[in-house]
């Protein structure tokens, strides 16, 4: 009898460290900060792959699901229906899916840049002509250049963005 009493602390000791062990192991989403802020579907989203890793070496994750995390450097200022991540290299530009009515399925704030955003859709290369670019230039309130080429960007159709604002 006095053998078993001794290992009721020692039990007791583990519970909180085995109940921390089982959160961890949940498969929950990474921990969301309590002031972030979320769009569209969200649930699931964890493990995201760092925007520049993306870039370096977009083939891998080409034209299927991808979750992607970076910080944001521009947000349309028209309707907030897309968002630029910073690689350091070449942006991804990430467009909030559309509903079959032809709507988007959320927006964003406009006043994002600086936040970190963690993305989930599907990940595709799109050129883009002079007339795309010039009204992507127009949502973003920036001028566009009078001659424009074709050019090539990788892009993000999202179904769930998690907004972190910055910590700075």
């Amino acid at each position: 009898m006095l053998h078993r009493i001794q290992h009721i602390p020692s039990i007791a000791l583990l519970l909180p460290l085995l109940v921390v062990m089982a959160a961890c192991q949940s498969g929950a989403p990474d921990a969301v900060a309590k002031d972030a802020q979320t769009y569209g579907e969200t649930d699931g989203i964890g493990n995201a792959v760092a925007a520049a890793d993306v870039a370096e070496a977009p083939g891998d994750h080409l034209d299927q699901p991808v979750t992607v995390a970076g910080r944001v450097t521009q947000v349309c200022q028209r309707k907030g229906c897309w968002l630029v991540l910073d690689t350091g290299g070449a942006p991804i530009r990430v467009h909030v899916a559309r509903t079959d009515a032809g709507d988007y399925a959320f927006t964003v704030p406009t006043d994002l840049s600086d936040a970190r955003a963690t993305v989930r859709g599907t990940l595709q290369r799109v050129t883009l002509d002079a007339a795309t670019q010039r009204h992507m230039a127009d949502d973003a309130d920036t001028d566009a250049a009078a001659e424009l080429q074709p050019a090539t960007e990788l892009q993000i159709i999202a179904s769930g963005i998690i907004i972190t604002p910055s910590r700075t």
